[in-house]
């Protein structure tokens, strides 16, 4: 495997749309001007690039998530400071706010804010389809410029489109601690619904998980040791969840070595671990869940794909 890392690309991410074809979606700023990009490779080798959204020059997005709802069809998600809003008393900048935009055949047929218009952030989200066109969503809000300080919550809910109209609709949601910083997963609880798994990262201190059901109901939490812990997905084939433990990826600077474990369990007893040894400068892409976890390491002037894979059993 060829090539170098671009540094104005992010939120790269592959879909097999179900008919042969590789859908390619990613994030890209060029000059200031970021712009959302998709690539379709088909099935008998042509390429075809699209540049779904360019942005205005200085006003980024971010979290870019894309969901291939079916091989005409593809549903992406991001989060953009859409709203303004400035007062003598507190001035709350820019506000950032959760979009949708749709893609058929070639074309944009919506491109819509989900969050509700005011003074609240939606800043972390995560999406899972449910049904064609139906989406189960879990977000985090924070208020701005409040009297009352930022009343952070942890929301609940869904998203359905009629006749290119989306709507985000809430179910549930609880306060959460404003030191925290929460993570949401969307996962499905098997009945046709979704529940939120909440996981609050610590510092040195670990972490901590929790499921918040669509009818509001809490669990308890569950500690994870370690203060380094990321790439947390979930695989509905296995109900398994899988995540990285250790120091992966430095703050300012490549870690002399990298020593980690990657875990898959349920939280409830079911656990696999695979030790982790990688080169400096080796490359985490985010990805989605299974029995692997892959990274590429450097190798001379190329790149050489590796994985760890639990055994089942």
């Amino acid at each position: 495997m060829l090539g170098h890392v671009d540094t104005y690309l992010w939120d790269l991410s592959a879909h097999d749309d179900g008919a042969g074809n590789l859908l390619i979606a990613w994030q890209y700023d060029r000059n200031h001007i970021q712009s959302l990009n998709l690539l379709r490779l088909d099935r008998v080798g042509e390429v075809h690039h699209h540049v779904v959204k360019e942005f205005k020059r200085y006003d980024p997005f971010f979290s870019l998530r894309t969901v291939v709802v079916d091989p005409n069809y593809v549903q992406f998600f991001y989060t953009n400071y859409s709203e303004r809003y400035f007062s003598p008393v507190s001035d709350t900048g820019s506000i950032e706010k959760l979009w949708t935009l749709g893609w058929r055949e070639g074309r944009v047929v919506f491109d819509t804010q989900l969050s509700e218009s005011g003074r609240v952030h939606t800043t972390q989200y995560d999406v899972s389809p449910e049904k064609h066109g139906e989406f189960a969503i879990v977000w985090t809000e924070r208020s701005i410029g409040s009297l009352f300080g930022p009343r952070p919550k942890l929301k609940v809910g869904t998203v359905t489109t009629h006749a290119d109209k989306p709507l985000l609709t809430s179910s549930a949601e609880i306060s959460i601690d404003s030191k925290d910083r929460i993570y949401p997963l969307a996962v499905s609880n098997g009945k046709g619904g979704v529940k939120a798994v909440a996981v609050k990262y610590a510092g040195t201190k670990g972490a901590a998980f929790r499921e918040v059901l669509s009818n509001g109901k809490v669990s308890d939490e569950v500690s994870i040791a370690g203060g380094e812990i990321s790439y947390l997905v979930y695989d509905p084939q296995t109900a398994l969840f899988r995540y990285v433990k250790g120091s992966i990826e430095g703050f300012l600077r490549p870690p002399p070595s990298i020593k980690a474990e990657v875990h898959w369990t349920d939280f409830h007893g079911r656990q696999w671990i695979e030790r982790l040894v990688a080169r400096t400068g080796s490359i985490f892409p985010a990805q989605g869940a299974g029995d692997c976890y892959y990274w590429l390491q450097p190798e001379a002037d190329t790149f050489l794909l590796l994985k760890r894979c639990r055994v089942p059993g």
